[in-house]
């Protein structure tokens, strides 16, 4: 059976050519901008760091709202809650916590999250001490910590009540 030859590639005719040198040529007037591929991916860049931010605050505003719905599941169990924490300061997102032992039942832990040039901040300070700022995690953990201990001293002055 006979080969068949490759095909050949088609040459520009000369108008063709002298076209494409016209529109290749520099045109002192106009303005270049970068290659369409360039922009696409600086573009794409700072989306994508828009979609980060966005993330991190609705980690934020989830983080304070678990942490407000755990207070109210808790005060509809041990309505005594209310004595060590009053109320949520929700558009400050701030929640204070009374102490509960008997020694510090006069200071006050105050767990708010701020957001700072964008950035959350997750913040913990007992009474007017400065905060001191921790990762996501830990401060729900702290969060968790004294909601415990407060509760925990609930149900042990009931008990002691009951006596």
């Amino acid at each position: 059976m006979p080969r068949k030859a490759p095909a050949k590639k088609r040459q520009p005719t000369a108008s063709k050519k002298e076209a494409n040198v016209k529109a290749s040529s520099k045109n002192p007037n106009s303005k270049r901008s970068a290659p369409a591929s360039k922009r696409k991916s600086s573009g794409n860049s700072v989306d994508a760091l828009v979609k980060k931010q966005l993330a991190s605050l609705r980690k934020a505003d989830t983080l304070f709202k678990d942490a407000v719905s755990i207070v109210e599941i808790y005060r509809k169990r041990h309505p005594e809650l209310d004595q060590y924490i009053p109320s949520v300061e929700s558009t400050q997102r701030e929640i204070k916590v009374r102490g509960a032992s008997s020694e510090d039942s006069n200071s006050h832990y105050r767990f708010h999250i701020e957001v700072v040039d964008g950035d959350p901040r997750y913040g913990v300070a007992l009474d007017q001490e400065e905060s001191s700022y921790l990762d996501r995690s830990e401060w729900q953990k702290q969060f968790h910590l004294r909601l415990a201990k407060t509760i925990a001293t609930i149900i042990v002055k009931r008990g002691s009540e009951n006596n």
